[in-house]
């Protein structure tokens, strides 16, 4: 069975999205809102506990959490990253890295109704091998500020020497807007 995770909402606090899974008869079905940590700029240093998994496509199993003391769905084989699982949660405080999964999206930053049991019990009913793509729907999160520091092309369209875009210092706002839901 085949799930993805589609980010939709990025703040300077989490990622959120949704989850949905391919149904043989219905095609895309939505199963849950989701929560991570924030995402980085491809090549940013991460942040342990503050970042959010790479958008790309992993293998999916349910396997026991020694964590949760239960059965969970893990994603396997994140680059930088272990033991990442779907789990229930409310803000970006209970991620680690892993994607909340809930049945109600309250804010931007907060979810509410752990919805983890759904997903075990759609992964058990349907014979694997499973997957999970996590996906990007905004090209702004390539910008999402990890340095105090952001370059803007210059409005003018200046160049410089070699032809390149001319780039001025960003205003005074400590990050640039989140894309609109």
């Amino acid at each position: 069975m085949d799930f993805k995770v589609t980010r939709k909402i990025y703040t300077d606090h989490s990622t959120r999205g949704q989850l949905s899974y391919e149904a043989k008869e219905r095609g895309e079905q939505f199963l849950s809102c989701t929560l991570e940590d924030v995402v980085r700029p491809a090549g940013a240093e991460k942040v342990p506990g503050q970042t959010a998994i790479p958008a790309g496509k992993y293998e999916l199993e349910l396997s026991f959490s020694p964590h949760f003391n239960k059965t969970l769905p893990h994603i396997k084989d994140v680059p930088g990253f272990d033991g990442i699982r779907l789990h229930g949660g409310n803000t970006a405080v209970d991620t680690e890295g892993c994607v909340l999964v809930a049945t109600h999206a309250i804010s931007e930053d907060m979810i509410q109704g752990n919805n983890v049991d759904e997903v075990v019990r759609l992964m058990t009913a349907n014979e694997g091998p499973h997957s999970i793509e996590i996906v990007d729907t905004h090209p702004s999160v390539l910008v999402v500020p990890v340095v105090t520091e952001v370059a803007r092309t210059a409005e003018n369209g200046s160049t410089d020497d070699a032809g390149n875009p001319a780039f001025e210092p960003a205003p005074s706002a400590s990050a640039p807007d989140a894309p609109a839901a």
